[in-house]
């Protein structure tokens, strides 16, 4: 059966099957101004432009799963990440944390918000301060939320390096610059665990790493998640290593949603022509396979100018006329599995695409 939504980008999960969501967005858009200053002011003709990084957008993450977020660079979605924990004050929509809305709190509310979502950023070195060590850069948090003190503190610290695999004697009292890149992508993920969140994004934290510890911190955050019954937010553009870990995916597209579903249905058949694109750039391992070649003319359109109707017309091979005119509503293919394109109103059928698309 066809669900049919109204234009816009809502991720509506079924909730009598999944868990009630720890981080929930409704709406959410992040815009920056272009023409800022007295003197853009002065010259500038029309109303004042604006880079619509996250365009309205519905997301939910409960706890103890893995939500996946891909997209090509530029799509929104650090941006995204960062407006869920607050780092940018959203433009307009609304935030729910364990159902509690956290939209607009400041003062205690918002550092004890701080206390329960939290980010994990993709440059370890960057994130780490390199006159503590790594001790004292796990601390850091419990001093700032004045949680404990110097015994507790300790013991606390201590806890969170031993949970993901660091030994404390060993790596206590070293300094940023003394650990490898894994190491130090431990030591932040152990930063970020010693305030006991709810809620985490995971923001392309594997992509600065060597390839052989890859699989070693995939599998520490999806057992962290299990054990502590985190909500995570895994951003990244890197399909392969969403599969592995993700339980449920988000294809994104210039600020906006394109497809979700469970990963597994939504990486074997892809129903946007935009996934179609992504999967099929996903290199195979076999020489021998062969698959159909999916080209995305042109360039990905600037987010101040944002196309009518649909917004990945200017670049789609199965344009239509009314691409232009209309903005598609929401359609499920699958149960579970939704998608917004005017494709699935017309004659192309979802099996058949999905088949092409494999």
């Amino acid at each position: 059966m066809t669900t049919r939504r109204e234009p816009g980008n809502s991720l509506d999960q079924d909730r009598a099957a999944t868990p009630a969501p720890v981080i929930e967005a409704k709406g959410l858009k992040k815009h920056f101004p272009v023409d800022t200053g007295v003197i853009a002011a002065l010259v500038r003709r029309g109303p004042p432009r604006t880079v619509k990084a996250i365009d309205g957008v519905d997301v939910s993450v409960s706890s103890r799963s893995i939500f996946g977020l891909v997209g090509e660079s530029g799509c929104g979605k650090s941006t995204l990440g960062m407006t869920l924990v607050r780092l940018y004050e959203p433009t307009a929509g609304r935030i729910f944390l364990s159902g509690e809305e956290v939209t607009h709190i400041h003062g205690d509310g918002l550092q004890q918000f701080r206390r329960r979502a939290q980010i994990i950023f993709q440059d370890p070195y960057g994130s780490l301060n390199p006159r503590l060590t790594v001790g004292e850069a796990v601390e850091e948090p419990l001093k700032i939320h004045g949680i404990g003190d110097r015994a507790e503190r300790a013991v606390r610290v201590v806890e969170s390096l031993e949970r993901v695999n660091l030994q404390p004697r060993h790596f206590l009292h070293r300094y940023p610059h003394e650990l490898s890149g894994g190491q130090r992508q431990r030591a932040v993920i152990a930063r970020t665990l010693v305030l006991k969140p709810d809620f985490v994004v995971a923001d392309e934290p594997i992509s600065m790493l060597d390839v052989s510890i890859r699989a070693g911190i995939l599998d520490l955050l999806e057992m962290l998640s299990k054990d502590l019954g985190l909500g995570v937010l895994y951003v990244s553009h890197d399909i392969s290593t969403v599969r592995y870990v993700c339980d449920r995916v988000a294809i994104m597209y210039l600020g906006v949603f394109v497809e979700h579903g469970e990963t597994d249905e939504v990486i074997d058949y892809p129903a946007h022509p935009y996934t179609q694109a992504l999967m099929a750039a996903v290199p195979i391992a076999d020489p021998t396979a062969t698959r159909r070649r999916v080209e995305l003319p042109g360039e990905v359109p600037t987010p101040i100018d944002i196309p009518s109707g649909c917004r990945f017309r200017t670049r789609c091979p199965c344009v239509m006329d009314i691409c232009s005119r209309v903005a598609p509503p929401w359609q499920e293919v699958n149960p579970g599995h939704h998608v917004v394109c005017h494709l699935y109103q017309s004659s192309v059928t979802p099996t058949r695409l999905a088949k092409e698309a494999r």
